[in-house]
């Protein structure tokens, strides 16, 4: 449990950090980062709807596919994405075969990809 909560302050500190940092703003959550853009926003919720009904790994590949253009809205679905599987229990995790290591690891790739591999590195060694 204590690893659990860990982990989730860790995300929820380098999202807050990326939003300071890149796109200047004060958050609570990073769903609240979500981008204006329809298109965008509509493919986002559906990655966070994948992740609620389990398919974590399904959507993290379609969360490469949809940000391959890394844009700062494709940062911002990232962000997002993370964040919502970090806020999920690690029996949740456990049962859809996803684990804190895994998850670490991808919001490590992720970040390397936006140029921000160092912060990530910071919080979450």
């Amino acid at each position: 449990m204590y690893q659990e909560d860990y982990i989730i302050r860790q995300i929820r500190l380098l999202c807050r950090a990326i939003a300071k940092n890149v796109f200047g703003m004060e958050v609570g959550s990073c769903t609240e980062l979500l981008p204006q853009a329809p298109d965008k926003r509509e493919a986002a919720n559906e990655l966070l709807r994948k992740i609620d009904n389990g398919q974590i790994r399904e959507a993290e590949t379609e969360l490469d596919r949809l940000t391959a253009d890394r844009t700062l809205d494709d940062l911002m679905i990232g962000m997002a994405f993370y964040a919502r599987v970090g806020e999920m229990s690690e029996s949740f995790l456990d049962d859809h075969a996803y684990n804190d290591v895994d998850l670490k690891l991808g919001i490590r790739r992720f970040s390397e990809r936006f140029g921000s591999k160092h912060l990530a590195e910071l919080i979450m060694p």
